[in-house]
């Protein structure tokens, strides 16, 4: 059973290294900066970002509009049946008329505590904030970006140290299993150094694993296909001597960061745009003067003008005389009319207004007081969210410097363990080979400098991106070289 499992473990890594060594060549080689500027392009958070600016935007358009004076049409036109009063002569009838109506009106707020003046200036501040949220999650977004490729950087470089391990134990068991076949080793030495040629087997399994783990990473915050073949460029990394985290300071670069980061910023119009708020509030307990036009006409088929008469032959009485009952008499007539033609009533009927509107608030059921208190409380909200931020970014600050100072003396440290493990690594081989070592004692060796190799790594990668970390708050840009 163990024999099956290690001539299959072998044969999945040999398999391995081949499989990613063809997808290197095929694959799309990516630099740290193609990463962040697809990553910039694809996020749907900030296209989401993007949105709620454009809509800060036409808020801010509608508010200046809102000082304009306001103009409105309104025409009419209705078929009346029954009695009606006809509005353009006042009278009552029953007969059906066609009605028609037009109206040109103006509006305009003289003022008003203030209000849409204060309200433009809140939607500026409110327009600077958007802008300031969008640059923050571009930033989040290439820090995160950053992250990811440090991390491929890391995993690749485990994935190669562990390949390279195996190498050597796959040499080391050719060699071991020549030594008993000549006696100068027993058989158990064999067995104890494949078990750990095995490990090794499987630590380089999941070392590739992770690597793929990394890569998936990347994509899903590149928001790119994960079937994208892609493989990152590896550049060559220095890294930098302990004494330049030690000459930095936490206070500086905190001071620096809140000059420059888009989140402290967003957080200080916030404030502002509150305040603002404020005054919108109480812009509700003054007077309101508005001046208006309105010019109207208006058209009615019912209504007539007098033309001609024509005699009819006929006589008309009209009464009798007291003193001798003698008729009054006049000859009949019948009047001829014709309706008022629709351009002469609109002529005719034209008429205008103008005027002041002044409002006085008395009382309305508390709604200025209450919104005067939501203002004054999102103000407070504000502050508080700013603070939050400030604490926040300085908790960073401080967490990334401490990390990084920690990183590069463990660095160092790891420097000189490995080197002294690689002595010790080379003089137990060197006894074991002649047999003055059993295996155990030999594997413990090497296990010992395989975890000083994984140290020096880890502590290198830290190193590097928390460093990383303070340039991107100091305003420098994400960079690897």
């Amino acid at each position: 059973m163990l024999k099956h499992l290690y001539t299959f473990t072998l044969s999945l890594l040999l398999i391995l290294p081949a499989q990613f060594a063809n997808a290197e060549d095929s694959a799309e080689l990516w630099d740290l900066q193609m990463c962040i500027d697809y990553a910039l392009e694809n996020s749907v958070q900030l296209k989401q970002q993007e949105i709620n600016l454009q809509l800060q935007e036409a808020v801010l358009s509608q508010t200046y509009a809102d000082i304009f004076p306001s103009i409105n049409a309104d025409l009419n036109s209705s078929l009346n049946y029954g009695r009606n009063v006809d509005p353009t002569t006042y009278e009552f009838r029953t007969q059906t008329i066609t009605l028609g109506s037009a109206t040109l009106s103006s509006n305009l707020t003289l003022f008003n505590g203030f209000r849409k003046w204060n309200t433009i200036r809140q939607n500026r501040l409110n327009l600077s904030s958007a802008e300031a949220d969008l640059a923050q999650s571009a930033n989040d977004v290439a820090l995160n970006i950053s992250s990811a490729y440090l991390q491929i950087l890391l995993s690749e470089s485990q994935a190669r140290l562990a390949q390279e391990q195996l190498e050597v134990i796959s040499q080391q068991v050719e060699q071991t299993r020549r030594m008993v076949e000549s006696g100068a080793l027993a058989d158990n030495a064999l067995m104890e150094i494949q078990a750990q040629q095995a490990r090794d087997e499987l630590n380089s399994i999941v070392a590739e694993n992770n690597l793929e783990l990394a890569y998936l990473n990347l994509k899903i915050l590149m928001q790119a296909d994960p079937d994208k073949d892609i493989r990152i460029f590896r550049p060559e990394l220095d890294v930098p001597d302990i004494s330049e985290i030690e000459q930095r300071n936490p206070q500086a670069i905190y001071a620096t960061a809140l000059q420059l980061q888009p989140k402290i910023q967003s957080a200080a119009y916030k404030i502002q745009s509150a305040e603002k708020g404020i005054q919108v509030a109480r812009s509700g307990r003054y007077p309101s003067l508005n001046f208006f036009a309105a010019f109207r006409t208006n058209y009615s088929d019912g209504r007539e003008q007098f033309t001609d008469f024509v005699p009819t032959g006929g006589i008309d009485t009209l009464g009798f005389l007291s003193s001798d009952l003698t008729p009054v008499v006049r000859p009949e007539i019948d009047i001829i009319s014709e309706k008022i033609p629709f351009g002469e009533q609109l002529d005719e009927n034209f008429n205008y207004a103008i005027g002041l509107n002044l409002t006085v608030p008395i009382f309305n059921g508390w709604q200025v007081k209450t919104n005067i208190q939501r203002a004054t409380l999102e103000h407070q909200s504000a502050l508080l969210g700013d603070t939050q931020v400030r604490n926040q970014l300085r908790n960073d600050i401080q967490q990334a410097y401490v990390s990084a100072r920690a990183a590069g003396l463990r660095y160092r440290s790891s420097e000189a363990n490995l080197s002294a493990a690689q002595n010790a690594y080379r003089n137990a081989e060197q006894r074991f080979n002649l047999g003055m070592l059993n295996a155990v004692d030999f594997n413990t060796s090497r296990n010992n400098l395989q975890i000083a190799e994984t140290e020096l790594l880890n502590a290198k990668f830290e190193y590097i991106f928390q460093l990383k970390i303070l340039d991107f708050y100091e305003g420098k840009p994400l960079e690897l070289n």
